[in-house]
This record gives C-alpha cells, sequence and structure tokens, in this order.
C-alpha cells in the first residue's frame, strides 16, 4: 500500500491493472473462511485449563467464592 503524498497520484488506475486487482480480490474474497481456526496449541490448553464463572475466565481466588 501507497501512503503520503503518492496517493493521489495513484487515485487512478489503468483499466487492465483494476481488472486484475477486482480479479483477485474476488478470487480472495471466495476463498475466505469463517471457521475458527486454532493458531496455538500451548493457548487452547492453557485456555481449557482455566477456571470460569458462567464461561467466563475468573481468578484462581474468584472460584471458591462461586462456588
Amino acid at each position: 500500500h501507497m501512503s503520503g503524498p503518492s496517493l493521489q497520484m495513484s487515485l487512478h488506475f489503468s483499466s487492465m491493472d483494476r481488472e486484475a486487482r477486482v480479479l483477485r480480490y474476488r478470487e480472495k474474497k471466495k476463498a475466505r473462511k469463517f471457521e475458527k481456526t486454532i493458531r496455538y496449541e500451548t493457548r487452547k490448553a492453557y485456555a481449557e485449563a482455566r477456571p470460569r464463572i458462567k464461561g467466563r475466565f475468573a481468578k484462581r481466588s474468584d472460584v471458591q467464592i462461586e462456588v
């Protein structure tokens, strides 16, 4: 991406360039995934081990009070 004073100059693309950009945008849009992906196994494991109150994370000291 461009920024600064060069932005105004690049505002009008050639029709071929725009076509290519739009095509790429459409292709990427088709490939979008909205499922939840787990990036870090360690974080997942830690989150599952953490104590929860009504589904939300809680401090260890808060656990005794609620139960």
